[in-house]
């Protein structure tokens, strides 16, 4: 098995043996979508709860750097940050982070977890994510940048979902890889 199989191999197996560990019903997998994984999969168990195949969804993430080589090839296409410490979309930044972290929330339908008297940290009323595509000619300079219309078309998109206004916003998460 080549290594890079390997790996996704021990994820699909951490996924259904957790699954099984703790009586899970509902689909057990691991989605690999890069920096769009978290929406992807937030995408997934809202899908999941909106149609009832699930009455709670565990949403796991682990980022590994992984080896040097991974860093190495990323580094090619856009480089690492010179130490300085920054925030996504800083404008100090000047290159993409080399971190790893691990995390899990649970998920219900509000009103079921209003209804089941749950302890509620967070609603989350809308999700939404875009990429733009590159062509083969612009995919290195692209990885460093963003572009402003995309990103704008991604939180209309959301507040058009949650039914809001961009000034009813108390919280936002993002993520800009080092995107100054």
């Amino acid at each position: 098995v080549d290594s890079s199989e390997l790996v996704s191999y021990i994820t699909n197996i951490m996924a259904s043996r957790i699954s099984s560990l703790w009586n899970f019903t509902a689909p057990a997998l691991t989605i690999s979508a890069g920096e769009n994984s978290t929406f992807k999969v937030l995408e997934v168990a809202q899908n999941l709860l909106t149609t009832g195949e699930a009455d709670a969804v565990l949403v796991g993430a682990v980022d590994l750097a992984g080896g040097m080589e991974n860093v190495l090839l990323r580094n090619e296409l856009s480089t690492v940050n010179t130490g300085v410490n920054t925030l996504s979309y800083d404008q100090k930044a000047n290159g993409w982070m080399v971190g790893e972290g691990a995390g899990a929330v649970v998920l219900k339908r509000h009103q079921v977890a209003k209804q089941e008297n749950e302890c509620i940290y967070a609603v989350i009323d809308a999700v939404s994510f875009k990429q733009k595509n590159a062509t083969k000619n612009d995919l290195r300079s692209r990885l460093g940048t963003t572009d402003a219309n995309t990103v704008e078309d991604a939180c209309q998109q959301a507040f058009d979902a949650a039914e809001i206004k961009h000034k009813d916003i108390s919280y936002l998460e993002v993520f800009g890889s080092g995107i100054s």
